[in-house]
This record gives structure tokens, C-alpha cells and sequence, in this order.
């Protein structure tokens, strides 16, 4: 307080261990100059008017320079790169589109072209798959995948978590069971013993797809020929995943799958690098998504929840710390009681 007004005070690092922090004064009128930090690390806290802020930011615009720099060194040398067409089998194509239980909408018709045309072409495919969750990306990955492994190469799928990469197993599997081709899971889960025999026939050939997270971007994973890599949700992956996938991108097909819609300067962006596929139209009877943000309250999530179940649907419940789910299951058990 002081006789003008209100002030928020903003505490900085103290000038030496043994002195008081430095603190900024920011009038209540201003607070939108304010805003939380939100991230997955603990970030540390300099001096107010010191040298190391701008040092940090400083070395955040040559860094980001640098990768624009290794981005474009790495596309002009993709751009000289050639492989042998994806040929593909159409009887086994043919299968797998009769055994889809939906209606294919347009954009699904209109992407499954422009996926299929870049494997068929000379040069590797390096697309993004963008489109809300339901809209078909996972049936166009698995029709990308067919095209790859008929044509005598491997692909590999990767997701961010063990949890989705157990959802695309199943997925797969499901849509391959009639076909002849040999999918493998690899993830923290898997057993050693598993492990070992996934290594090995990833290395000799007798996998023809394999569904994991980053643990497939380990050094001991020796793919025999592999063709295409489908990754769910890149920007989710870390710094060294990341490297990992630009080495990649030099010479084999890449297809990035995004439920997170794109800015449309973005797309701008992007499309002088990598060609963009876009799932606008939502599948026959889909319902579009409502998103409520509100107060907490036990007995709006009772309801939702019941409402939910009473109609035959699953509830995915997410908690923001590992070490405190244990006691948001018995606070959730106990509103359901």
C-alpha cells in the first residue's frame, strides 16, 4: 500500500546471500503486465537489473539462430535426396480400407491422396498430419504404414507416452489382424525377455512395425530397412528426441500426427518446409467438443461423471501431481460413493 494506491511486489534474487531480495513494485492498475510461469522446470531466479537475464535471452536468439541455420542446411540437403517409390500392394490396400468400420469423410479421402502420392513419389515424404482427436489421423498413419511395408521396408510409430503408445498398439493390431504383417510394442513395460526378441526381429527384418516411445530412438534398436516414421504428437517429445528426429528427417519418410491446431501464419511458415495436411471436417454423428472452465465442485464432477457413465461412455480424469493421485482417487471414490 502507500497513499496512491495498490502495488503487487515482485521478489528477485538478493544481491548477496546475506542481504534482503530485490523487490519490484507494480501498480494494481497495471497487473496485466504480470503474468504466472507456467512450465515443466523450476526456473532460477536472477537479480533484478543485472547482466545475467539479458545473457540468458541473448543466448536463447543465437540459439534458436543456430537451429534455423541446422533447419535449413538440413532441408536444402533432404531436397537433393532420392529413394525408390513406395509401390505398395493394392489387393492387401484394399483389405485394409474394407475392414475400416466408418465412413471416410472428405478431408480424410483428400489427405489419405496427398500421403499416399508423396510415398509414391522420389523424393521422402515429410508431412504433418494435423486434425482433432477422432478425425482419422491414427487410420491414415496405419494406411501410410501398409504402403511402406509392402513396398519391403519397415515403419515405426512413436508416441510421447507409454499410455498412447498402448492405445495405437491396439489400435493397429486390430486393423492389421487379418493382414500379414507383424507388429511389435516396445516401451518401459516391456519385459526384457520381450525386449530381446522385438530387438531382434526389428534388426533382422521380421517386424514389419513396431509401436513405442522415445525407448525406439535408443542406440540398441537397429531397424534392417526402415522406411517411415509416424510421430504422435512431436512437440511433446524432448530436446534430444527432437535431434534425433531432424537426423532422421535427412533421408526416411516422416509423418508428424497434431491434435493442436496451427496457427494459420504458422501453416505459412511451415509450408515452405513441410507439406501440411489438414482434418477439418469432423466424422458423420460426431458431436462437437464443449470445453467448460469452472470453479471446482464436487458435485458438477458427481454429475458429469454419472451422466457420462448413464450413456455408456469412459471418463479420462486428469491430475496435475503423481505423488498426490493416490488421495485424488479417494476424494474421487468418496464423491461417487
Amino acid at each position: 500500500h502507500n497513499s496512491s494506491g495498490q502495488f503487487f511486489t515482485v521478489e528477485y534474487a538478493p544481491p548477496s546471500p546475506e542481504r534482503e531480495p530485490d523487490r519490484l513494485l507494480v501498480p494494481l492498475e497495471q497487473k496485466e503486465r504480470l503474468t504466472a510461469y507456467i512450465g515443466f522446470e523450476t526456473p532460477q531466479i536472477h537479480r533484478l537489473g543485472g547482466s545475467i537475464w539479458q545473457t540468458t535471452k541473448r543466448k536463447a536468439k543465437e540459439d534458436a539462430e543456430k537451429l534455423a541455420r541446422q533447419l535449413l542446411e538440413l532441408y536444402a540437403k533432404r531436397n537433393s535426396v532420392t529413394r525408390p517409390p513406395h509401390e505398395g500392394d493394392a489387393n492387401l490396400e484394399e483389405k485394409l480400407r474394407e475392414g475400416f468400420p466408418f465412413q471416410e469423410t472428405p478431408d480424410q479421402i483428400r489427405c489419405e491422396q496427398e500421403i499416399l502420392s508423396d510415398l509414391a513419389s522420389y523424393k521422402p515424404m515429410d508431412r504433418i498430419l494435423c486434425g482433432d482427436v477422432g478425425f482419422g489421423k491414427t487410420e491414415l498413419a496405419i494406411r501410410a504404414a501398409l504402403r511402406v511395408i509392402c513396398s519391403g521396408r519397415q515403419a515405426a510409430i512413436l508416441s510421447p507416452t507409454t499410455i498412447l503408445a498402448a492405445q495405437h498398439a491396439k489400435t493397429i493390431e486390430d486393423r492389421f489382424k487379418d493382414l500379414p504383417i507383424r507388429i511389435a510394442m516396445l516401451s518401459r513395460i516391456t519385459s526384457p525377455r520381450e525386449e530381446k526378441n522385438i530387438l531382434a526381429g526389428i534388426k533382422n527384418g521380421s517386424i514389419d512395425c513396431v509401436i513405442g516411445t522415445h525407448r525406439l530412438l535408443s542406440r540398441d534398436i537397429i531397424f534392417k530397412n526402415l522406411g517411415l516414421a509416424v510421430i504422435d504428437e512431436e512437440q511433446r517429445f524432448g530436446v534430444k528426441q527432437k535431434e534425433k528426429f531432424k537426423n532422421l528427417r535427412a533421408h526416411i519418410d516422416m509423418l508428424s500426427l497434431s491434435a493442436t491446431p496451427i496457427p494459420r501464419t504458422l501453416q505459412f511458415t511451415l509450408a515452405r518446409l513441410r507439406e501440411i495436411s489438414l482434418l477439418s471436417t469432423p466424422p458423420a454423428e460426431r458431436v462437437p467438443i464443449e470445453t467448460f472452465v469452472v470453479p471446482y465442485s464436487a458435485r458438477l464432477v458427481r454429475e458429469a461423471i454419472v451422466a457420462e457413465l448413464a450413456r455408456g461412455g469412459q471418463v479420462y480424469i486428469l491430475h496435475n501431481r503423481i505423488q498426490t493421485i493416490g488421495k485424488a482417487k479417494e476424494k474421487l471414490e468418496h464423491i461417487l460413493q
